[in-house]
């Protein structure tokens, strides 16, 4: 903790200000008012799959926890659980990504269970994160149900993106299991729609994604001149792209588990 002269000082003022917020019957606009700027906050530095970040949005995340955490813990207890699903759902790839599962976990169940609040889309949100969670904790199968019921609701609505998404993390999901097979299936599915993705940079980095993976499979089957012409054009199209996060795992083979 911050000691010093200038740190009590301003720790005094914080103090008298707090009070005084409290004392005119401010404090509710105000904390409201807080959670919506770090609500706009979490959607401007959100984490997506298949779109490209840098470290200088995971240091504004850090930068911001306290905050970040403050907006949830007021939105949880507060009665407004559309705006804390939303909060959830704009951070909830950012645990994964931060190796911040058990932080992710304290969240993520009770927005599930709250989800009904968000649209749609926030709702598949949470649940996805919910898997991806589920997967950090071990607990594969719960994971494998939450992905597969997004894929059902992903090819309803004709989402190519979200398809192949969820077809690329049960493809990991069932190499893991030695299903190398059903895997590959799942997995050249998932390839031809990243390659036809509208966005030309979502489209690269989904369909490196998914050449990782299929790179593990085809290893796992002993056709190793196959994996290594997967795992090489994977470590091309992030290289082109400039994303060190998937440059560095495709050069170790495989992306993050999934």
């Amino acid at each position: 903790m911050p000691t010093g002269p200038r740190y009590l000082l301003l720790e005094t003022v914080r103090e008298y200000a707090a009070e005084q917020v409290v004392a005119n019957g401010e404090a509710e606009a105000l904390r409201r008012a807080h959670a919506t700027l770090y609500l706009a906050f979490a959607e401007r530095h959100e984490l997506e799959r298949f779109v490209p970040f840098d470290e200088h949005q995971l240091w504004g995340l850090d930068a911001e926890d306290q905050n970040l955490q403050a907006a949830l813990t007021w939105l949880a207890g507060a009665g407004d659980e559309g705006l804390f699903v939303q909060l959830v759902a704009a951070l909830g790839w950012s645990w994964w990504v931060r190796g911040r599962a058990s932080e992710g976990r304290s969240w993520l169940e009770p927005a599930l269970v709250r989800a009904a609040a968000g649209s749609p889309a926030t709702r598949a949100k949470v649940a996805i994160a919910v898997g991806y969670n589920a997967i950090a904790r071990g607990d594969e199968p719960r994971a494998e149900r939450v992905f597969a019921e997004q894929l059902e609701r992903c090819r309803s609505v004709g989402d190519a993106r979200g398809t192949a998404h969820m077809l690329l993390v049960l493809g990991a999901l069932d190499y893991g299991r030695g299903e190398f097979d059903r895997a590959t299936a799942r997995l050249t599915e998932a390839l031809g729609l990243a390659r036809s993705l509208g966005d030309p940079a979502i489209a690269a980095l989904a369909t490196a994604d998914v050449l990782a993976e299929l790179g593990v499979a085809a290893h796992g089957q002993g056709r190793l001149d196959q994996a290594r012409v997967h795992h090489e054009e994977a470590l091309r199209l992030h290289r082109e792209a400039g994303f060190a996060y998937g440059v560095m795992h495709s050069l170790v083979g495989h992306l993050p588990r999934l």
